[in-house]
């Protein structure tokens, strides 16, 4: 049976383009095809404009406000502000619910090779193809 509850507490937490990640919920802990990501981020935190080829992400602003961009419209949703990026659209930013989940694993490869996010992300290509 999927584990019913995760902890905050026990979220492991790693610090990409300047923002705090915390696998809430990766994959393989709930058994399911979800992967829940939490982000604290600041001003001019995040990651450049990219695309996922494999995975939809929906987002949701809990506090502050966020300017995002999704295809060719930028944004700005405060909180309660729930967002939709459909696999293969570009943006810049995303947390939340990841699906298929596994989306995680880039950020822990990104760790276990001792890379600086976003210094050293384009000398890797290939751990963003995976």
């Amino acid at each position: 049976m999927a584990k019913p509850l995760f902890a905050a507490k026990e979220a492991k937490k790693v610090n990409v383009f300047g923002a705090d990640v915390y696998l809430t919920m990766p994959r393989a802990a709930g058994r399911t095809e979800v992967s829940l990501l939490d982000v604290t981020a600041h001003p001019g935190d995040g990651p450049p404009l990219h695309v996922h080829h494999n995975e939809d992400e929906i987002s949701r602003v809990l506090k502050g406000r966020y300017r995002l961009r999704i295809g060719e419209e930028t944004v700005e949703p405060g909180p309660g502000g729930t967002l939709v990026m459909p696999r293969d659209l570009p943006h810049c930013y995303g947390s939340g619910v990841v699906q298929p989940g596994g989306f995680e694993q880039f950020f822990l490869d990104v760790i276990a090779e001792g890379l600086q996010v976003p210094a050293d992300i384009g000398t890797h290509p290939e751990i963003a193809a995976r």
